[in-house]
């Protein structure tokens, strides 16, 4: 569930993993596809496009390529493994 400041829901619950936002994105699952999120809640999820287009990602995130290679350069160093689900308190 992503929250902002004052608690309240921003991006409705609905992925099976998600990765912590860096640089306005964050890496997230549904069913087994990956996909991105942009804070504001605009989506790409790999398993819409038959092929992966970088201009497409950027476009429906609305981000800049600076911006979406920053966040994959961290990805590529902090994702080796995928979050794990915890239970509810």
């Amino acid at each position: 569930m992503f929250v902002d400041q004052n608690l309240e829901i921003v991006i409705i619950p609905q992925f099976d993993f998600a990765h912590p936002f860096i640089e306005g994105i964050a890496a997230v699952e549904i069913e087994g596809y990956w996909g991105f999120i942009s804070k504001s809640g605009k989506s790409y999820h790999l398993h819409q496009q038959e092929e992966l287009s970088v201009q497409d990602i950027l476009k429906q995130l609305n981000v800049s390529k600076a911006t979406f290679y920053r966040y994959l350069d961290w990805a590529k160093n902090n994702m080796d493994q995928k979050p794990k689900k915890r239970k509810a308190r």
